[in-house]
């Protein structure tokens, strides 16, 4: 039997802080997203033992006192939290060496609306870059399992060589896609994009809804079904198409394109001068890119290492597409200059 909210310590209602524009709702020991209802968090109350130092710091308490499990690739994963201020903050250890602390924190109804105000319009996100639609320079697709500098190498070619940087994750994520140039982590940075806003908006979020459950079976070895990610991808590439006319310029799009048949879709969509670049690397050096990036956590990592197992190179007779043997010595610099440069 489920306990009512006066049964628990922290304050019902609406939270943010897993992102900077995502808002979970917390009622009695269950936290579920807005925008994926589906996706259920559970929280329980009690001594869960010492915090770490940083988090103990900023929350002012030393000991964990909530525990929160969620499943990721059907496993039931735990994240430990020092609730705060009332009941009305989570503090918890971060994975990001950007974000070594982070807090979920509740925000009142009228927060909820304004953060809603603050997005961004579809049809026209705003960007750093020129606005140069009467030039369509190139047109490059960087693509690759986690870890292999695909944004990072994206977010050097728009800092030093002028490129409109699109990040595909962006697009699944109903954000701005246009990260900034000095951006930390521009990996990372998508959690900090605006929302995008207006009208179309409610059938990305399901479509971005219904993929996302696919590719989480599919990484976890499980039937998938081919059209609905082919469908993403058109629609993805629509919207490329679109951004591209008004905005002009080069352009590289950073983003997974994990097999032929995807890249396949891609190139039917954007046309002969799209050149796609796959990224490659051995599995434990990739593998030590991620656990490096995502400190402590474990089932992000799990799930970077499926998605690198389902990634398959570039196959011969692809057409624009070559593939990139990384080493790890390489610096940021020497990829941007091999994807940089031009198929012999």
């Amino acid at each position: 039997m489920e306990g009512t909210a006066a049964a628990y310590p922290w304050r019902d209602g609406h939270y943010t802080g897993f992102s900077s524009s995502d808002v979970v709702t917390v009622s009695g020991d269950k936290v579920t997203s807005v925008d994926n209802p589906d996706n259920v968090m559970r929280l329980r109350t009690g001594d869960f033992g010492e915090a770490e130092a940083e988090v103990a710091e900023v929350a002012g308490e030393g000991r964990y006192t909530v525990e929160i499990t969620y499943k990721m690739m059907d496993k039931e994963r735990v994240r430990l939290a020092v609730l705060a201020e009332g009941g009305t903050k989570f503090y918890f250890k971060g994975t990001m060496a950007t974000r070594p602390v982070g807090c979920l924190r509740w925000i009142s109804p009228e927060e909820v609306e304004a953060m809603v105000e603050v997005g961004e319009p579809m049809d026209a996100p705003s960007t750093h870059c020129t606005l140069q639609p009467e030039r369509q320079g190139r047109l490059l697709w960087i693509t690759g399992a986690p870890g292999l500098g695909k944004s990072t190498t994206a977010q050097l070619l728009s800092r030093d060589h002028g490129f409109v940087y699109y990040e595909m994750d962006c697009f699944f994520r109903c954000r701005n896609p246009y990260i900034p140039p000095d951006a930390p982590e521009p990996s990372l940075a998508q959690i900090n994009q605006k929302q995008l806003v207006g009208e179309g908006i409610a059938e990305r979020k399901e479509m971005a809804q219904k993929v996302s459950k696919m590719f989480m079976a599919m990484i976890g070895g499980k039937e998938t079904d081919e059209e609905v990610f082919e469908e993403v991808y058109r629609e993805l590439c629509r919207d490329i198409r679109r951004e591209r006319a008004r905005v002009g310029g080069d352009w590289v799009v950073a983003g997974v394109l994990n097999t032929p048949h995807a890249r396949q879709v891609v190139r039917s969509e954007l046309g002969p001068e799209v050149e796609m670049v796959v990224l490659n690397m051995a599995g434990a050096d990739q593998e030590a890119r991620v656990a490096a990036r995502h400190v402590g956590d474990e089932a992000l990592v799990d799930v970077m290492k499926a998605i690198y197992t389902a990634c398959q190179p570039a196959q011969p007779g692809e057409e624009q597409v070559r593939g990139l043997d990384l080493e790890a010595g390489m610096t940021p610099e020497d990829v941007a200059t091999m994807v940089l440069a031009r198929p012999v």
